[in-house]
Protein backbone atom coordinates (compact mmCIF):
# COMPACT_ATOMS: atom_id res chain seq x y z
CA UNK A 1 0.00 0.00 0.00
CA UNK A 2 1.30 3.47 -0.34
CA UNK A 3 3.55 3.73 2.40
CA UNK A 4 3.54 7.70 2.30
CA UNK A 5 0.13 7.45 4.34
CA UNK A 6 1.25 5.03 6.95
CA UNK A 7 1.36 7.79 9.66
CA UNK A 8 -2.45 8.38 8.64
CA UNK A 9 -3.53 4.41 8.60
CA UNK A 10 -2.33 4.16 12.33
CA UNK A 11 -3.96 7.06 13.09
CA UNK A 12 -7.86 5.85 11.77
CA UNK A 13 -6.59 2.02 11.20
CA UNK A 14 -6.25 0.63 8.40
CA UNK A 15 -8.51 -2.39 6.56
CA UNK A 16 -9.77 -3.62 2.93
CA UNK A 17 -12.32 -0.76 2.60
CA UNK A 18 -9.90 1.95 3.28
CA UNK A 19 -7.25 0.28 0.98
CA UNK A 20 -9.71 -0.20 -1.61
CA UNK A 21 -10.88 3.68 -1.03
CA UNK A 22 -7.53 4.71 -1.25
CA UNK A 23 -6.37 2.64 -4.83
CA UNK A 24 -9.69 3.74 -6.22
CA UNK A 25 -8.32 7.11 -5.64
CA UNK A 26 -4.92 6.67 -7.16
CA UNK A 27 -6.37 4.85 -9.88
CA UNK A 28 -9.04 8.03 -10.58
CA UNK A 29 -5.61 10.53 -10.36
CA UNK A 30 -3.94 8.36 -13.46
CA UNK A 31 -7.63 8.69 -15.27
CA UNK A 32 -7.30 12.15 -14.66
CA UNK A 33 -3.75 12.48 -15.94
CA UNK A 34 -4.70 10.76 -19.11
CA UNK A 35 -7.62 12.91 -19.65
CA UNK A 36 -5.51 16.48 -19.49
CA UNK A 37 -2.88 15.26 -21.20
CA UNK A 38 -5.14 13.81 -24.11
CA UNK A 39 -6.99 16.62 -24.00
CA UNK A 40 -3.45 19.43 -24.41
CA UNK A 41 -2.01 17.20 -27.12
CA UNK A 42 -5.48 15.90 -29.30
CA UNK A 43 -7.21 18.71 -31.90
CA UNK A 44 -10.09 16.42 -32.67
CA UNK A 45 -12.35 16.18 -29.47
CA UNK A 46 -13.88 13.27 -30.61
CA UNK A 47 -10.51 11.07 -30.88
CA UNK A 48 -9.70 12.86 -28.29
CA UNK A 49 -12.70 11.07 -26.24
CA UNK A 50 -12.57 7.59 -27.82
CA UNK A 51 -8.76 7.59 -26.55
CA UNK A 52 -9.33 8.79 -23.44
CA UNK A 53 -12.36 6.09 -23.15
CA UNK A 54 -10.19 3.16 -24.46
CA UNK A 55 -8.14 3.41 -21.76
CA UNK A 56 -10.58 2.67 -19.11
CA UNK A 57 -12.31 0.48 -21.90
CA UNK A 58 -8.79 -1.44 -21.36
CA UNK A 59 -8.77 -1.60 -17.99
CA UNK A 60 -12.72 -2.92 -17.58
CA UNK A 61 -11.62 -6.04 -20.55
CA UNK A 62 -8.57 -6.75 -17.99
CA UNK A 63 -11.35 -7.06 -15.35
CA UNK A 64 -13.34 -9.52 -16.84
CA UNK A 65 -10.26 -11.97 -17.09
CA UNK A 66 -10.23 -12.06 -12.92
CA UNK A 67 -13.38 -13.09 -11.20
CA UNK A 68 -12.25 -11.48 -7.60
CA UNK A 69 -12.36 -7.72 -8.32
CA UNK A 70 -9.83 -5.23 -9.25
CA UNK A 71 -6.35 -6.07 -9.35
CA UNK A 72 -4.67 -2.96 -7.72
CA UNK A 73 -1.10 -4.82 -7.83
CA UNK A 74 -1.42 -2.96 -11.87
CA UNK A 75 -3.87 -0.76 -11.74
CA UNK A 76 -3.06 1.59 -10.19
CA UNK A 77 0.08 0.36 -8.39
CA UNK A 78 1.73 -0.07 -11.99
CA UNK A 79 0.60 2.97 -14.26
CA UNK A 80 0.70 5.59 -11.48
CA UNK A 81 3.99 6.76 -11.63
CA UNK A 82 4.23 6.34 -15.82
CA UNK A 83 1.09 8.94 -15.92
CA UNK A 84 2.97 10.95 -13.01
CA UNK A 85 5.77 11.19 -15.11
CA UNK A 86 4.13 11.93 -18.26
CA UNK A 87 2.36 15.31 -16.62
CA UNK A 88 6.05 16.46 -15.72
CA UNK A 89 7.23 15.99 -18.87
CA UNK A 90 4.22 17.86 -20.31
CA UNK A 91 4.18 20.92 -18.30
CA UNK A 92 8.63 20.38 -18.18
CA UNK A 93 9.03 20.93 -22.00
CA UNK A 94 6.65 24.53 -21.62
CA UNK A 95 8.31 25.32 -18.72
CA UNK A 96 11.09 28.09 -18.74
CA UNK A 97 13.59 29.65 -16.09
CA UNK A 98 13.04 28.49 -12.19
CA UNK A 99 9.97 26.90 -12.65
CA UNK A 100 12.03 24.66 -15.35
CA UNK A 101 14.38 23.54 -13.39
CA UNK A 102 12.25 23.05 -10.31
CA UNK A 103 9.78 20.23 -12.69
CA UNK A 104 13.37 18.99 -13.99
CA UNK A 105 14.59 17.98 -9.76
CA UNK A 106 10.72 17.31 -9.18
CA UNK A 107 11.17 14.77 -12.24
CA UNK A 108 14.03 13.00 -10.74
CA UNK A 109 12.33 12.71 -6.90
CA UNK A 110 9.10 11.21 -8.68
CA UNK A 111 11.98 8.83 -10.53
CA UNK A 112 13.22 7.67 -7.37
CA UNK A 113 9.99 6.75 -5.35
CA UNK A 114 8.74 4.91 -8.86
CA UNK A 115 11.91 2.64 -8.05
CA UNK A 116 10.92 1.73 -4.64
CA UNK A 117 7.31 2.03 -5.50
CA UNK A 118 7.33 -0.93 -7.94
CA UNK A 119 11.01 -1.95 -9.13
CA UNK A 120 10.06 -3.14 -12.76
CA UNK A 121 7.79 -0.28 -13.47
CA UNK A 122 10.14 2.09 -11.98
CA UNK A 123 13.25 0.87 -13.82
CA UNK A 124 11.09 1.72 -17.17
CA UNK A 125 10.23 5.48 -15.79
CA UNK A 126 13.40 6.36 -14.99
CA UNK A 127 15.29 5.30 -18.30
CA UNK A 128 12.56 6.81 -19.83
CA UNK A 129 13.44 10.15 -18.52
CA UNK A 130 17.19 10.15 -18.69
CA UNK A 131 16.44 9.08 -22.08
CA UNK A 132 14.12 11.89 -22.78
CA UNK A 133 16.29 14.56 -21.41
CA UNK A 134 18.89 13.06 -23.40
CA UNK A 135 16.99 13.41 -26.06
CA UNK A 136 16.29 16.69 -25.57
CA UNK A 137 19.90 18.15 -25.19
CA UNK A 138 20.61 16.71 -28.43
CA UNK A 139 18.14 18.47 -30.60
CA UNK A 140 20.03 21.46 -29.38
CA UNK A 141 23.29 19.79 -30.89
CA UNK A 142 23.65 23.52 -33.36
CA UNK A 143 23.68 26.23 -30.32
CA UNK A 144 25.65 23.30 -27.85
CA UNK A 145 28.27 21.40 -30.12
CA UNK A 146 29.62 18.81 -29.25
CA UNK A 147 31.37 18.86 -25.82
CA UNK A 148 28.60 21.11 -24.43
CA UNK A 149 26.44 18.25 -25.44
CA UNK A 150 28.18 15.38 -23.67
CA UNK A 151 28.92 17.45 -20.52
CA UNK A 152 25.02 17.66 -20.58
CA UNK A 153 24.20 14.19 -21.25
CA UNK A 154 26.90 13.68 -18.25
CA UNK A 155 25.69 15.91 -15.94
CA UNK A 156 21.55 13.81 -16.49
CA UNK A 157 23.52 10.70 -16.17
CA UNK A 158 25.46 11.63 -12.76
CA UNK A 159 22.48 13.06 -11.26
CA UNK A 160 20.34 10.12 -12.20
CA UNK A 161 22.75 7.80 -10.31
CA UNK A 162 23.17 10.30 -7.47
CA UNK A 163 18.87 9.68 -7.04
CA UNK A 164 18.94 6.43 -6.82
CA UNK A 165 21.92 6.04 -4.62
CA UNK A 166 19.85 8.87 -2.42
CA UNK A 167 16.86 6.59 -2.72
CA UNK A 168 18.21 3.30 -1.86
CA UNK A 169 19.50 5.01 0.89
CA UNK A 170 16.68 6.33 2.02
CA UNK A 171 14.62 3.14 2.15
CA UNK A 172 17.62 1.04 4.21
CA UNK A 173 17.80 4.20 7.15
CA UNK A 174 13.69 3.96 6.71
CA UNK A 175 13.90 -0.08 7.25
CA UNK A 176 16.67 0.43 9.98
CA UNK A 177 14.22 2.65 11.86
CA UNK A 178 11.48 0.08 11.66
CA UNK A 179 13.12 -2.83 12.30
CA UNK A 180 16.65 -2.56 13.45
CA UNK A 181 18.08 -4.27 10.28
CA UNK A 182 19.01 -2.55 7.32
CA UNK A 183 17.31 -3.96 4.14
CA UNK A 184 19.46 -6.76 1.82
CA UNK A 185 19.61 -4.76 -1.54
CA UNK A 186 21.26 -7.85 -3.46
CA UNK A 187 19.13 -10.39 -2.82
CA UNK A 188 16.21 -8.33 -3.81
CA UNK A 189 17.99 -7.91 -6.68
CA UNK A 190 18.51 -11.93 -6.67
CA UNK A 191 15.23 -12.40 -6.44
CA UNK A 192 14.90 -10.70 -9.53
CA UNK A 193 17.17 -12.43 -11.43
CA UNK A 194 15.74 -16.09 -9.97
CA UNK A 195 12.27 -14.95 -11.23
CA UNK A 196 12.94 -13.78 -14.75
CA UNK A 197 15.97 -16.02 -15.29
CA UNK A 198 13.95 -19.20 -14.31
CA UNK A 199 10.88 -17.93 -16.47
CA UNK A 200 8.66 -18.09 -13.81
CA UNK A 201 5.37 -18.00 -14.61
CA UNK A 202 6.46 -17.16 -18.25
CA UNK A 203 4.14 -18.08 -21.37
CA UNK A 204 5.76 -18.00 -24.59
CA UNK A 205 4.57 -15.00 -26.87
CA UNK A 206 2.52 -16.12 -29.73
CA UNK A 207 3.98 -15.18 -33.43
CA UNK A 208 0.65 -14.09 -34.83
CA UNK A 209 -1.21 -11.89 -31.81
CA UNK A 210 -2.64 -8.46 -31.59
CA UNK A 211 0.90 -7.83 -30.00
CA UNK A 212 2.61 -7.01 -33.17
CA UNK A 213 0.69 -4.12 -34.19
CA UNK A 214 1.31 -2.94 -30.44
CA UNK A 215 5.33 -3.06 -30.92
CA UNK A 216 4.48 -1.53 -34.60
CA UNK A 217 2.67 1.65 -33.01
CA UNK A 218 5.71 2.16 -30.60
CA UNK A 219 8.55 1.55 -33.36
CA UNK A 220 5.99 4.34 -35.43
CA UNK A 221 6.88 6.31 -32.89
CA UNK A 222 10.15 6.01 -32.04
CA UNK A 223 11.17 6.80 -35.76
CA UNK A 224 8.95 9.81 -35.95
CA UNK A 225 10.84 10.65 -33.04
CA UNK A 226 14.38 10.56 -34.25
CA UNK A 227 13.41 11.99 -37.84
CA UNK A 228 12.63 14.96 -36.24
CA UNK A 229 15.77 14.72 -33.87
CA UNK A 230 17.90 14.15 -37.27
CA UNK A 231 16.71 17.11 -38.95
CA UNK A 232 17.30 19.02 -35.88
CA UNK A 233 20.84 18.12 -35.63
CA UNK A 234 21.57 18.84 -39.80
CA UNK A 235 20.18 22.41 -39.13
CA UNK A 236 16.88 21.95 -41.31
CA UNK A 237 14.16 24.43 -40.15
CA UNK A 238 11.12 22.65 -39.38
CA UNK A 239 9.13 26.15 -38.86
CA UNK A 240 6.90 23.64 -36.01
CA UNK A 241 4.40 25.30 -33.69
CA UNK A 242 4.76 24.90 -30.44
CA UNK A 243 2.02 22.56 -30.57
CA UNK A 244 3.43 20.02 -33.22
CA UNK A 245 7.37 20.67 -30.89
CA UNK A 246 5.33 19.07 -27.62
CA UNK A 247 3.41 16.45 -29.87
CA UNK A 248 6.98 14.94 -31.40
CA UNK A 249 8.39 15.47 -27.43
CA UNK A 250 5.45 13.34 -25.98
CA UNK A 251 5.48 10.99 -28.96
CA UNK A 252 9.29 10.42 -27.68
CA UNK A 253 8.76 9.56 -24.10
CA UNK A 254 5.38 7.45 -24.71
CA UNK A 255 6.95 5.56 -26.96
CA UNK A 256 10.14 4.98 -25.07
CA UNK A 257 7.68 4.10 -21.91
CA UNK A 258 5.96 1.83 -24.01
CA UNK A 259 8.30 -0.43 -25.35
CA UNK A 260 9.72 -0.32 -21.63
CA UNK A 261 6.12 -0.98 -20.14
CA UNK A 262 5.74 -3.84 -22.86
CA UNK A 263 8.33 -5.62 -21.43
CA UNK A 264 6.13 -6.99 -18.58
CA UNK A 265 3.54 -9.06 -21.45
CA UNK A 266 6.80 -10.56 -23.13
CA UNK A 267 7.30 -11.50 -19.52
CA UNK A 268 4.17 -12.65 -19.13
CA UNK A 269 2.35 -13.36 -22.08
CA UNK A 270 -0.94 -13.43 -21.22
CA UNK A 271 -3.70 -11.57 -22.47
CA UNK A 272 -4.43 -9.73 -19.44
CA UNK A 273 -1.06 -9.10 -19.24
CA UNK A 274 -0.96 -7.07 -22.40
CA UNK A 275 -4.30 -5.24 -21.46
CA UNK A 276 -2.31 -4.29 -18.52
CA UNK A 277 0.48 -2.72 -19.84
CA UNK A 278 -0.27 -1.57 -23.21
CA UNK A 279 -2.28 1.48 -22.60
CA UNK A 280 0.42 3.72 -23.72
CA UNK A 281 -0.23 2.49 -27.49
CA UNK A 282 -3.89 4.69 -27.01
CA UNK A 283 -1.89 8.02 -26.15
CA UNK A 284 0.11 7.36 -29.92
CA UNK A 285 -2.96 5.95 -31.81
CA UNK A 286 -4.43 9.20 -31.41
CA UNK A 287 -1.81 11.65 -31.88
CA UNK A 288 -1.34 9.73 -35.40
CA UNK A 289 -5.18 9.71 -36.12
CA UNK A 290 -5.11 13.50 -35.20
CA UNK A 291 -2.01 14.08 -37.84
CA UNK A 292 -3.82 11.87 -40.39
CA UNK A 293 -7.44 13.81 -39.77
CA UNK A 294 -5.38 17.08 -40.43
CA UNK A 295 -3.26 15.78 -43.14
CA UNK A 296 -6.32 14.57 -44.96
CA UNK A 297 -8.33 17.71 -44.12
CA UNK A 298 -5.52 20.02 -46.00
CA UNK A 299 -4.82 17.74 -48.62
CA UNK A 300 -8.58 16.34 -49.65
CA UNK A 301 -10.09 18.42 -52.34
CA UNK A 302 -6.56 19.96 -53.59
CA UNK A 303 -6.20 18.44 -57.23
CA UNK A 304 -2.38 16.09 -57.15
CA UNK A 305 -1.19 13.95 -59.38
CA UNK A 306 -2.33 10.21 -58.85
CA UNK A 307 0.63 9.07 -56.61
CA UNK A 308 -0.24 11.60 -54.33
CA UNK A 309 -4.02 10.68 -54.37
CA UNK A 310 -3.10 7.01 -53.90
CA UNK A 311 -1.08 8.25 -50.85
CA UNK A 312 -4.46 10.11 -49.21
CA UNK A 313 -5.99 6.97 -50.07
CA UNK A 314 -3.67 5.35 -48.16
CA UNK A 315 -3.61 7.96 -45.31
CA UNK A 316 -7.37 7.61 -45.17
CA UNK A 317 -6.83 3.88 -44.38
CA UNK A 318 -4.95 3.87 -41.70
CA UNK A 319 -6.75 6.72 -40.07
CA UNK A 320 -9.55 4.79 -40.40
CA UNK A 321 -8.12 1.06 -38.75
CA UNK A 322 -6.69 3.43 -35.88
CA UNK A 323 -10.44 4.92 -35.23
CA UNK A 324 -11.65 1.68 -35.69
CA UNK A 325 -9.48 0.53 -32.91
CA UNK A 326 -9.97 3.61 -30.46
CA UNK A 327 -13.58 2.83 -31.01
CA UNK A 328 -13.86 -0.46 -29.93
CA UNK A 329 -11.84 -0.11 -26.74
CA UNK A 330 -13.47 3.29 -25.92
CA UNK A 331 -17.29 0.84 -26.56
CA UNK A 332 -15.96 -1.52 -23.74
CA UNK A 333 -16.78 1.06 -21.27
CA UNK A 334 -20.42 0.87 -22.48
CA UNK A 335 -20.40 -2.59 -22.63
CA UNK A 336 -18.41 -3.56 -19.45
CA UNK A 337 -19.32 -1.10 -17.28
CA UNK A 338 -23.20 -2.26 -16.44
CA UNK A 339 -21.28 -5.92 -15.33
CA UNK A 340 -18.54 -3.77 -13.35
CA UNK A 341 -21.01 -1.77 -11.71
CA UNK A 342 -23.35 -4.91 -11.10
CA UNK A 343 -20.37 -6.29 -9.16
CA UNK A 344 -18.98 -3.38 -7.47
CA UNK A 345 -22.89 -2.92 -6.11
CA UNK A 346 -22.96 -6.83 -4.86
CA UNK A 347 -19.25 -5.91 -2.77
CA UNK A 348 -21.09 -2.65 -1.61
CA UNK A 349 -24.31 -4.27 -0.31
CA UNK A 350 -22.00 -6.74 1.32
CA UNK A 351 -19.69 -4.35 3.48
CA UNK A 352 -23.20 -2.24 4.35
CA UNK A 353 -25.13 -5.56 5.52
CA UNK A 354 -21.78 -6.07 7.60
CA UNK A 355 -21.88 -2.55 8.84
CA UNK A 356 -25.95 -3.44 9.92
CA UNK A 357 -24.62 -6.59 11.84
CA UNK A 358 -25.26 -9.07 8.86
CA UNK A 359 -22.12 -11.41 7.99
CA UNK A 360 -20.43 -12.88 5.27
CA UNK A 361 -17.96 -16.12 4.67
CA UNK A 362 -15.07 -13.33 4.83
CA UNK A 363 -16.37 -11.70 7.86
CA UNK A 364 -17.07 -15.27 9.43
CA UNK A 365 -13.18 -15.67 9.13
CA UNK A 366 -12.07 -11.99 10.55
CA UNK A 367 -13.87 -12.68 13.53
CA UNK A 368 -12.56 -16.64 13.74
CA UNK A 369 -9.02 -15.05 13.94
CA UNK A 370 -9.98 -12.00 16.11
CA UNK A 371 -11.96 -15.03 18.80
CA UNK A 372 -8.19 -16.47 19.19
CA UNK A 373 -5.86 -13.96 18.67
CA UNK A 374 -5.41 -10.33 19.95
CA UNK A 375 -4.32 -6.96 17.65
CA UNK A 376 -0.07 -7.88 17.57
CA UNK A 377 -0.23 -11.52 18.03
CA UNK A 378 2.04 -13.68 15.85
CA UNK A 379 0.35 -16.39 13.93
CA UNK A 380 1.00 -18.35 11.00
CA UNK A 381 -1.46 -18.18 8.46
CA UNK A 382 -1.36 -20.37 5.70
CA UNK A 383 -3.23 -19.78 2.31
CA UNK A 384 -4.09 -17.78 -0.81
CA UNK A 385 -5.10 -14.93 1.00
CA UNK A 386 -3.13 -14.21 4.14
CA UNK A 387 -2.18 -10.52 3.30
CA UNK A 388 -5.88 -9.51 4.11
CA UNK A 389 -6.70 -11.53 6.95
CA UNK A 390 -3.65 -10.26 8.81
CA UNK A 391 -4.62 -6.78 8.07
CA UNK A 392 -8.17 -6.96 9.31
CA UNK A 393 -7.15 -9.14 12.50
CA UNK A 394 -3.67 -6.88 13.15
CA UNK A 395 -1.99 -9.78 13.54
CA UNK A 396 1.56 -10.60 11.98
CA UNK A 397 3.17 -13.47 10.56
CA UNK A 398 6.37 -14.52 12.60
CA UNK A 399 8.61 -15.25 9.74
CA UNK A 400 10.53 -12.94 8.17
CA UNK A 401 9.56 -14.58 4.72
CA UNK A 402 7.17 -12.65 1.34
CA UNK A 403 3.81 -14.03 1.39
CA UNK A 404 3.35 -17.30 -0.67
CA UNK A 405 2.84 -15.94 -4.13
CA UNK A 406 6.38 -14.67 -3.43
CA UNK A 407 8.22 -17.81 -1.90
CA UNK A 408 10.79 -18.05 -4.28
CA UNK A 409 13.96 -18.68 -2.06
CA UNK A 410 14.96 -21.97 -0.96
CA UNK A 411 15.74 -20.59 2.40
CA UNK A 412 12.58 -18.97 3.03
CA UNK A 413 10.35 -21.89 2.32
CA UNK A 414 13.16 -23.83 4.58
CA UNK A 415 12.01 -21.02 7.43
CA UNK A 416 8.63 -21.84 7.08
CA UNK A 417 9.29 -25.77 7.19
CA UNK A 418 11.52 -25.55 10.18
CA UNK A 419 8.89 -23.57 11.75
CA UNK A 420 6.01 -25.84 11.59
CA UNK A 421 8.36 -28.69 12.32
CA UNK A 422 9.80 -27.59 15.34
CA UNK A 423 8.64 -23.65 16.08
CA UNK A 424 8.00 -22.67 19.78
CA UNK A 425 5.84 -19.82 21.12
CA UNK A 426 6.04 -18.12 24.56
CA UNK A 427 3.50 -17.08 26.40
CA UNK A 428 2.74 -13.68 28.68
CA UNK A 429 4.29 -16.35 31.54
CA UNK A 430 7.36 -17.11 29.93
CA UNK A 431 5.85 -20.88 29.38
CA UNK A 432 6.56 -22.71 25.97
CA UNK A 433 2.66 -23.48 24.52
CA UNK A 434 2.15 -25.27 21.80
CA UNK A 435 2.35 -23.36 18.61
CA UNK A 436 -1.30 -22.79 16.62
CA UNK A 437 -1.24 -22.16 12.82
CA UNK A 438 -4.53 -20.98 10.60
CA UNK A 439 -4.54 -22.79 7.39
CA UNK A 440 -7.17 -22.21 4.45
CA UNK A 441 -8.16 -25.20 2.52
CA UNK A 442 -6.59 -23.50 -0.64
CA UNK A 443 -3.23 -24.12 0.93
CA UNK A 444 -3.44 -27.80 -0.14
CA UNK A 445 -3.11 -26.49 -4.06
CA UNK A 446 -0.74 -24.49 -2.77
CA UNK A 447 2.11 -26.16 -1.32
CA UNK A 448 0.52 -30.36 -1.21
CA UNK A 449 3.85 -31.35 0.78
CA UNK A 450 3.90 -28.83 3.64
CA UNK A 451 0.24 -29.01 4.00
CA UNK A 452 1.04 -33.17 4.43
CA UNK A 453 3.40 -31.74 7.23
CA UNK A 454 0.68 -30.31 9.06
CA UNK A 455 -2.02 -32.97 8.50
CA UNK A 456 0.61 -35.28 9.96
CA UNK A 457 1.20 -33.26 12.70
CA UNK A 458 -1.04 -30.77 14.24
CA UNK A 459 -4.76 -31.21 14.97
CA UNK A 460 -7.52 -29.50 14.99
CA UNK A 461 -9.09 -27.18 17.15
CA UNK A 462 -11.80 -25.75 15.31
CA UNK A 463 -13.00 -24.95 12.04
CA UNK A 464 -15.50 -22.26 10.07
CA UNK A 465 -15.74 -21.59 6.67
CA UNK A 466 -12.55 -22.87 4.72
CA UNK A 467 -9.94 -22.07 7.54
CA UNK A 468 -9.10 -24.01 10.34
CA UNK A 469 -7.15 -23.74 13.62
CA UNK A 470 -4.95 -26.28 14.53
CA UNK A 471 -2.32 -27.06 17.09
CA UNK A 472 0.74 -28.83 17.09
CA UNK A 473 0.56 -32.19 18.36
Amino acid sequence: YPYFLEPIFKIIGLHIILLTTVLGLLLAGFFAILFFLIKQLVKSRVIALCAFLAMPGAWLWAQCFTEYGPVFQHWPHRVLFPGLLLLIVWFYQKAMGKFKSLLYCLAFVVCGMAVLWNFNTGVVVFGSWVLFLSWETLGQWRSLHFKKTAKAIMRHSSIALTVVILSVGSLSIYTYLRSGVFPDILAALRYQGIFYGSGFSMIPMPLIHPWNLIVLIYCVGICISFSRLAKKMVGVNLAEDPLQTSRVNMIFIISIMGAGLFSYYQGRSADASLLDSFWPAFFLMALFADGLLEHLSINLNKSFPIAYRASNIATGFLFLLLSLMLVCYAGGVAELSPKFADRIKTEIQAVDQWHKGGSSNYTQNIDFIRKYFSPGDQVLILGWNQATYYMESGTTNPLDIPGFLELVYKSDYQKLSDYLINGMVVNEENRIVPVRVIMMDDFRSLYPDLFELVNNNYHQIERVNDLTLLEKN
